[in-house]
C-alpha cells in the first residue's frame, strides 16, 4: 500500500518482502541520501515501522520537517513505537532505530493524523497483533477505501 509512494518518489529505500499474510520477512537497509520531498515526509510513519522490524540499524536525519506535518510524526513515531515495547532514539532532525524489535500489542494515540492510523492497521496486520489506533475515521481523509482494499487483499485486522 505505501509502497507505492515509496516507488513513485523515485528513491530506492528499502525492499520487503510480504507472503500473502501480510507477515514481513526481510527487509534490506539501503544507505541512501536524498532530498526530502513532501512525498518521503509522507511515508515516515511506515517508513518508521518498517525500520523497527529491518535487519541492523536505520538512521534518518534531515527531517525537521516532520515536526509540522498534521502531526509531530517525528514524536508520535516514537511514541507509537515505546507504546509497542520497541526502542527508538529520536533527534531534532530524526531518529535511530536498531530492528528486529518484537513489537506487542498496544493502543496508539494518533493525533488525528490518517498517516499514523495506516501505519497502526499496517503494522497490526504484518505483526499479527492488537495494535489498535484510537481514530480509524482520519484515514477516510486520504484513503476512503483504505478497509475494503485490505478486505480485498485478505487482510485480517486482529480486533
Amino acid at each position: 500500500i505505501f509502497i507505492d509512494d515509496l516507488i513513485s518518489s523515485g528513491t530506492q529505500i528499502i525492499l520487503a518482502f510480504f507472503d500473502a499474510a501480510f507477515r514481513i520477512f526481510l527487509i534490506i537497509d539501503w544507505i541512501f541520501f536524498c532530498e526530502f520531498t513532501e512525498i518521503l515526509l509522507c511515508i515516515i510513519p511506515i517508513f518508521t515501522f518498517l525500520a523497527s522490524q529491518a535487519i541492523g540499524i536505520t538512521k534518518l536525519v534531515g527531517a525537521e520537517e516532520l515536526k509540522v506535518k498534521e502531526s509531530d510524526r517525528l514524536d508520535v513515531m516514537k511514541n507509537f513505537i515505546l507504546e509497542l515495547g520497541g526502542k527508538i532514539e529520536v533527534y531534532d532532525d530524526g531518529f535511530e532505530i536498531t530492528g528486529i524489535q518484537d513489537l506487542q500489542d498496544g493502543f496508539i494515540k494518533t493525533f488525528d493524523d490518517h498517516r499514523i492510523a495506516m501505519t497502526a492497521i499496517i503494522a497490526n496486520i504484518a505483526l499479527g497483533k492488537k495494535i489498535i489506533p484510537d481514530n480509524r475515521e482520519c484515514i477516510k481523509d486520504s484513503y476512503p477505501s483504505f478497509f475494503e482494499d485490505l478486505k480485498e487483499l485478505g487482510a485480517e485486522i486482529n480486533e
